[in-house]
């Protein structure tokens, strides 16, 4: 087989495995690879940048993670960025990391929301507590209201004290998501 002949089943073999994107972003792709692919067939050195690429659905898996991360980063947008991270997270142990850290932050954020909205409810159940002897804190949702060894200390204030906190958090999350977004962009590129 001649050095052409391997870069045209290379190409052939790439275009199937990214089958799903958009036909530019496919021939872009696949003009990429070929153009990096002749120019290292000038060199003599083909087998080995095909070697380097790998399979073709494995060099497509690359670029489809590439433009997975490129456009959660893009876009900004909370479900893009957590969209993103959990389609990573079983390849990439960043995505893992930061798709954990971002959803301990979020889950707390609707914990939060939820207290705020438990105010509006059951007053006598939601708030921050300290134990008048111990001073130990108690925060949030209690089951039952407390009874005299505990002092209430934000009564009516606390529904915008936890939505606050709660809008907080998820904009903490998300920030946390691109950020491990952005420590991935540009990682194991193909031709990097």
């Amino acid at each position: 087989m001649t050095h052409n002949e391997k870069i045209e089943r290379y190409t052939k073999a790439l275009s199937v495995a990214l089958r799903g994107l958009q036909a530019d972003e496919r021939s872009d792709i696949v003009a990429e690879i070929g153009a990096h692919l002749e120019y290292r067939m000038l060199e003599g050195k083909l087998d080995v940048a095909i070697e380097g690429l790998g399979a073709p659905a494995v060099c497509a898996r690359a670029f489809r993670d590439e433009l997975t991360l490129q456009t959660a980063f893009n876009d900004g947008g909370p479900g893009r960025t957590f969209g993103a991270l959990v389609t990573l997270a079983t390849r990439r142990v960043i995505a893992a990391t930061g798709l954990f850290i971002a959803s301990l932050f979020l889950l707390t954020s609707i914990g939060m929301a939820f207290s705020a909205v438990a105010e509006l409810f059951a007053p006598e159940a939601v708030g921050l507590w300290t134990h008048n002897s111990t001073k130990n804190i108690a925060f949030g949702v209690q089951s039952g209201s407390p009874n005299e060894s505990y002092s209430e200390h934000l009564g009516a204030w606390y529904f915008p004290f936890a939505s606050l906190i709660a809008v907080g958090l998820y904009v903490f999350s998300h920030r946390i998501g691109l950020l491990f977004l952005k420590l991935m962009i540009g990682r194991k590129h193909p031709l990097g």
